[in-house]
């Protein structure tokens, strides 16, 4: 089984991704956090197969904790979410090393298909 950290500091949002990816059944441990400050208290190099980021953090953007964690690990997924059309393309938050970037709201079934796109 897989391991996925939610770094989300909207608690709805956070809870309803937890709750999806529970349900996916492919992740046996899953971390959920509001701030990429506590994302990086827990992350490690070689501990989560799947990082998920709100873009719109408050205090550090998800492109900050996506850099942060991208020098760490190069191997880990990581996965942005965003509102707002225009950062979807931006060539800066690409740079970070986000492989891919759901604008939100996104069909479910897109991220479903998405997550078990990973390790085939």
């Amino acid at each position: 089984m897989k391991s996925v950290m939610i770094v989300e500091d909207d608690e709805l949002i956070r809870n309803l991704l937890t709750a999806f990816v529970t349900h996916t059944k492919k992740f046996d441990v899953i971390d959920s956090v509001m701030s990429g400050e506590e994302a990086m208290l827990l992350f490690k190099p070689g501990k989560y197969d799947l990082v998920i980021i709100d873009l719109s953090l408050v205090f550090m953007s998800g492109s900050e904790v996506c850099l942060l964690i991208r020098r760490q690990d190069k191997d880990v997924h990581i996965l942005g979410m965003t509102g707002y059309r225009d950062l979807i393309n931006n060539e800066h938050i690409l740079a970070t090393g986000f492989n891919k970037i759901f604008l939100k709201p996104f069909e479910y079934t897109d991220f479903f298909d998405y997550i078990e796109d990973l390790w085939k």
